[in-house]
C-alpha cells in the first residue's frame, strides 16, 4: 500500500513549482489529462485504475496545443480523483511516479515559458540607445532603431529560454538515469573564485566549462546511484 504522505508529496510535485510571481500551478483537470496521456503511452488500460480516458486532439503530447490543456481546467475533476489514479498507477509500477513527475515538470515549464513570451517587455531606448554608436550611419535611423529593439527583445527571450531549459534539463536527465539532481549547494563541483574575477570572453568560457562539468558530474552521480 502506497504511503499517503508520499502520495500527497508526489501530487504536489506534479501540480506546482516555484513561488511568488514565478510559481506555476496546473489544474487538476490538466494533471488528470497528463495522467491519461501517460497511461495511453504505456499501453495500459484506464479501467485498471478506475480512470476515464481523456480524449486528446493528438496522441503525441508535443502536438497538443497548450490552449487545449487550459480547457481541461474547466472539467469537474477533483484532487481525490487525481490522487486515486496516481496511487493505482504507482502501485502497478513504481517507475510511474518518475514518469509522471518528469512529464508534468516538462508541461509546467512549457506553460511558464508561454507566460514569459506573453509578458516579456520590449526594451526602451534608455537600455539600448548607447549601442547605436557602433552602428549609427550604417543604415536609416528608423531601421536601426527597430533592429536594435527587436534584437534586444529576441536576445532577452532566448536568455529566458536557456534559463528555463537549464532548470528542466539537468534534473530530468539525472532522474531518468535513476539518480537524484544535485543542487549547487550540495554539488561536488564548486565554482572557483577566478571565474568571477576574470573578464570578458574568459568569464563566458569559464562559466560554460563549469556548467558542462557540473552536468557531467551529475550524470556520473546518477549512473552510480542507478548501478
Amino acid at each position: 500500500m502506497t504511503n499517503s504522505a508520499f502520495l500527497r508529496n508526489l501530487y504536489a510535485k506534479c501540480k506546482m513549482h516555484g513561488a511568488g510571481e514565478a510559481q506555476v500551478v496546473i489544474s487538476d483537470g490538466e494533471l488528470y489529462a497528463l495522467l491519461s496521456i501517460a497511461i495511453d503511452d504505456l499501453a495500459w488500460s484506464h479501467a485498471d485504475f478506475g480512470a476515464s480516458r481523456v480524449s486528446t486532439p493528438n496522441p503525441d503530447y508535443y502536438k497538443i496545443p497548450l490552449s487545449w490543456f487550459d480547457q481541461q481546467a474547466e472539467e469537474n475533476i477533483t484532487a481525490s480523483e487525481v490522487e486515486s489514479v496516481l496511487r493505482s498507477a504507482f502501485e502497478k509500477d513504481n517507475d510511474f511516479g518518475l514518469y509522471i513527475e518528469n512529464l508534468t515538470a516538462l508541461h509546467r515549464r512549457r506553460v511558464k515559458y508561454r507566460r514569459i513570451l506573453a509578458a516579456q517587455p520590449m526594451p526602451n531606448m534608455d537600455q539600448i540607445g548607447p549601442r547605436s554608436l557602433l552602428e549609427y550611419g550604417c543604415c536609416e535611423s528608423a531601421l536601426l532603431a527597430n533592429w536594435m529593439v527587436w534584437r534586444k527583445w529576441i536576445y532577452d527571450v532566448d536568455n529566458r529560454s536557456a534559463q528555463e531549459t537549464g532548470y528542466l534539463f539537468e534534473p530530468l536527465l539525472a532522474s531518468c538515469l535513476g539518480g537524484e539532481p544535485v543542487g549547487s549547494r550540495n554539488s561536488p563541483v564548486k565554482r572557483l573564485g577566478f571565474v568571477r574575477k576574470v573578464g570578458s570572453q574568459a568569464t563566458v568560457d569559464a562559466r560554460h566549462a563549469y556548467h558542462r562539468l557540473k552536468a557531467t558530474c551529475q550524470l556520473f552521480i546518477a549512473c552510480g546511484d542507478a548501478a
